[in-house]
């Protein structure tokens, strides 16, 4: 059995267990696969939906690019509380690519609200559609995620997860998810029992995306 990845120092004082890895995260939302894959939305053609127990074996393969392996293994996701649970139904249909599911996705989260509070919308230009952001979730191991994952799987991860991508050894770029503002009360809330929360580590409000560093040091469940 594979050994579950230890979430990095910060990100547990923050989160404890309900921060994952990207693949963990995915795996976890998956429905419970059909009786037959012919009852599949794939028709029997394989997908990670019906996958079963080889669901982290079809998403994460021994011969993908490193890289790939690096965004699903080392990027960690919390995902809100209310979408903590199985998705209803897997839909594996990839009809758009990732660029424009991601400037979809920012564009439906700014019509939702005048002012935004999804940090994937941070530094959006209207008019060129384009962002720092953007061009984080947008590289070809997203683009390898998106065959493996369908448009609806990844529409939903872009739109409610807290995503923390790995920058350098023991720094994380949070590209998605709530601003920082919205982080205070939960920081306040640990601080009482586990001393000042970023004590050791660095919480970088500047620049289009907080910047969470661990300095290497790893905790887990």
């Amino acid at each position: 059995m594979k050994k579950k990845r230890r979430v990095p120092d910060v990100l547990w004082r923050l989160y404890r267990n309900r921060a994952c890895t990207l693949a963990d995260t995915i795996v976890s939302l998956l429905p419970l696969p059909p009786p037959s894959p012919a009852d599949c939305w794939c028709k029997g053609c394989g997908c990670l939906g019906c996958s079963g127990d080889g669901a982290m074996s079809f998403l994460l393969r021994s011969d993908d690019p490193p890289d790939y392996h690096k965004l699903l293994n080392r990027c960690f996701v919390v995902m809100p509380d209310d979408q903590l649970q199985r998705r209803r139904a897997f839909y594996p249909e990839c009809r758009w690519s990732q660029l424009t599911m991601v400037r979809r996705t920012i564009e439906m989260i700014m019509c939702e609200s005048r002012q935004p509070s999804n940090l994937i919308c941070s530094g959006y230009n209207k008019l060129s559609r384009a962002s720092s952001v953007l061009d984080l979730l947008t590289t070809s191991p997203w683009c390898l995620l998106l065959e493996r994952i369908g448009d609806d799987t990844m529409f939903h991860l872009l739109k409610y997860a807290s995503i923390f991508l790995l920058h350098s050894r023991a720094n994380y770029h949070r590209v998605a998810g709530p601003l920082v503002i919205d982080l205070m009360p939960k920081v306040q809330k640990h601080t009482s029992v586990y001393g000042p929360m970023f004590y050791g580590d660095r919480l970088d409000l500047g620049g289009s995306y907080t910047t969470l560093k661990a300095y290497g040091s790893f905790l887990g469940p």
